[in-house]
């Protein structure tokens, strides 16, 4: 198949999702552009949800999938975003094909994925718990973060936990805070997409 055809698809399962989302004034807050706004702090060292590019994102996604179909196809691959927030990106890695887990501090965020995409069968989890001190990174074969730390020196603890934690031939997608696995001996950068493969 065409993989502009799998790719518009995806964008397009996507929206629908986001469309026909249930919206309740009893929630925490509603799915828009200005969602992080609900639960932004300023004076917090960690941003509040803050929803990422999706087309460049899926793009991407599909190329990592691809690479690591053609390692081995009858593997379900472990993909983790990290500060996942609303689950916008774990929505498209479900449907690309990646099994998604989730980690996320704020637990009124978590409450709203759950009210928002309750009865969908995506596959999702999203546990609540800190970049810096998770422990199970070296489960997953693939791990994204939108930057979802704006203190710059805690960022810094949480790139190094990830980098210490994973395993060998896992990729790691970092956007917005990159310079870490740039620098880093123990990751090659990949070639034909973004993101880092630690050797």
């Amino acid at each position: 198949m065409n993989e502009n055809r799998v790719y518009e698809g995806i964008v397009n399962t996507y929206v629908k999702l986001i469309r026909n989302m249930r919206y309740d004034p009893k929630n925490d807050g509603r799915y828009s552009g200005d969602t992080h706004t609900f639960n932004d702090d300023p004076k917090s060292p960690y941003f509040g949800f803050i929803p990422n590019d999706v087309e460049p994102v899926v793009s991407n996604l599909l190329k990592i999938h691809n690479y690591l179909y053609n390692k081995d196809k009858y593997k379900q691959y472990r993909f983790l975003d990290a500060g996942c927030g609303l689950g916008n990106i774990l929505i498209i890695a479900s449907v690309i094909g990646f099994e998604p887990h989730g980690i996320e501090l704020d637990p009124k965020t978590i409450r709203l994925f759950k009210k928002l995409f309750k009865g969908l069968m995506l596959g999702i989890t999203i546990e609540k718990s800190n970049m810096i001190t998770y422990n199970k990174y070296g489960e997953f074969d693939v791990i994204y973060y939108y930057v979802p730390v704006r203190d710059g020196e805690i960022m810094m603890q949480a790139t190094e936990n990830i980098a210490n934690g994973m395993k060998s031939g896992a990729i790691i997608l970092p956007y917005g805070f990159s310079h870490p696995f740039r620098e880093d001996k123990r990751f090659k950068f990949m070639k034909r997409c973004y993101g880092w493969i630690k050797k």
